[in-house]
């Protein structure tokens, strides 16, 4: 068995209560971390390890992974007491607001510490920002109020919060309907609103979709999907006509079948193949040579591609300079102070890197890789 068989027996185990195959179940306990840890379900595959009294000799590898259980155990608790503090406080401050992502799914999980998250999603509306800021501070956050395109950072030790007054995701095909959040949003306790169902997992897809054309979405989006879909979190049928408006049906059932070959075992098309390549390569969010690829393709072309890093479209600029939202006509001298930035500043050779990588990058990368976003509806 290769390693990514060996690892979605192990992830079919935990989440789905699949036995493992009977008879010789070898693995490369190295390969099998790295590859695990790199999609950051590495605790999973430790969970269904010692239950099935498979845990590697390789003292160093076994003890890599009781840490990385252990670690998630530990974040689970972390964020579910900050998530209770960060509920009381917007509720005492009179401020709407709607939990995202992995604090709705988290209980779908056979063990809510099975689905780890790096921090924790809120949205409010974006009038509401210095009052969250200050409501937050008194209960031990802190921020240095520097805004995202979409959010605000505030950290509590370990604790990090992503205060969203936005959803948008920066990409036209998805933004559409994205900026409609609140008008698929219900009272679900106080001031404490929930996504729809049908909206929920439409956002999850969108969000998939993100991550996927930047190069690549990682393993977890997907086991996310089986739990909801197993779960019958919504009906299917009244997530088709909010994908519908956003072009994302040719996605969602690339995923969809994506996600029975790897948790139902069903046999891979050519198409998931393409699909499995591209996801296991990237990682949790994708690498630089799947997203230097996926640029060239979403700009129509490698010196396209390159002419958008040296000059980023006016939304992307607005993440770097936030003063152009008030005052557009400013856009030449920041791509002046940008351009000088990149080359002569402190992050002068990372930027250089990154550039060399895409000006060099494989053409049949390039190809392959707009052969598969043609073919699952995302060019």
């Amino acid at each position: 068995m290769t390693t990514e068989q060996v690892l979605f027996h192990l992830l079919r185990y935990v989440i789905c209560g699949t036995p493992l195959p009977e008879g010789d179940f070898s693995f490369d306990p190295v390969a099998l971390y790295r590859l695990s840890g790199r999609h950051d379900v590495a605790h999973l595959v430790a969970d269904a390890l010692s239950k099935n009294y498979l845990m590697p000799e390789d003292e160093r590898v076994s003890s890599a992974f009781e840490k990385a259980q252990m670690t998630a155990v530990y974040r689970e608790v972390l964020l579910t007491t900050a998530t209770q503090r960060i509920r009381e406080a917007l509720c005492h401050a009179r401020i709407p607001f709607v939990p995202l992502k992995g604090a709705i799914i988290r209980s779908f999980y056979p063990e809510p510490w099975m689905r780890t998250s790096c921090d924790i999603d809120v949205l409010i509306h974006e009038d509401d920002l210095d009052k969250a800021a200050q409501a937050l501070t008194e209960i031990g956050f802190s921020t240095d109020g520097k805004r995202d395109y979409h959010d605000v950072s505030f950290y509590d030790g370990d604790v990090h919060l992503e205060l969203h007054f936005s959803i948008q995701e920066n990409m036209e095909q998805i933004d559409r309907l994205l900026a409609d959040v609140w008008d698929y949003s219900e009272r679900f306790d106080d001031m404490e609103y929930r996504e729809t169902p049908e909206y929920y997992l439409f956002h999850h897809i969108a969000h998939m979709c993100y991550h996927f054309v930047a190069g690549g979405c990682g393993i977890k989006p997907f086991l996310d999907l089986w739990i909801l879909r197993k779960n019958g979190y919504c009906m299917e049928e009244n997530v088709f006509p909010l994908l519908q408006k956003c072009g994302l049906i040719p996605f969602y059932s690339a995923v969809n079948d994506l996600t029975d070959v790897w948790l139902e075992g069903k046999e891979h098309t050519e198409l998931t193949k393409q699909m499995e390549m591209y996801v296991l390569s990237g990682g949790v969010y994708g690498n630089s040579e799947n997203g230097n690829a996926a640029g060239a393709v979403r700009r129509k072309g490698r010196f396209r591609y390159l002419w958008s890093m040296a000059f980023p479209p006016y939304q992307s600029m607005c993440v770097f300079y936030p003063s152009l939202r008030k005052h557009r006509f400013r856009l030449p001298f920041c791509y002046i102070h940008r351009f000088f930035s990149k080359l002569f500043g402190r992050d002068r050779k990372r930027a250089r890197s990154r550039w060399k990588a895409a000006r060099d990058q494989d053409p049949n990368k390039i190809q392959s890789t707009e052969a598969l976003f043609q073919a699952i509806g995302l060019n």
